[in-house]
């Protein structure tokens, strides 16, 4: 399928206006750099858990709901 979606696509251009061919090539290479971008950046890395001690506790009071 993705075959065929490219073969339309370069369909689509050779039928498409010229002055729309400029504008249509400036869309599809900004689309390609985003990918490029999204592709090469890196991933965050998973947390790291690490053992701690609890030094102290407290509790918020209930909430008050009011008319």
């Amino acid at each position: 399928m993705d075959f065929e979606k490219r073969v339309l696509g370069c369909l689509i251009l050779l039928l498409m206006p010229s002055v729309a061919v400029d504008e249509a090539v400036e869309s599809l290479r900004d689309t390609a750099q985003f990918w490029v971008q999204r592709q090469n950046s890196e991933l965050p890395r998973p947390t790291q858990w690490r053992a701690a001690e609890v030094i102290s506790r407290s509790e918020r009071p209930n909430l008050i709901y009011s008319d």
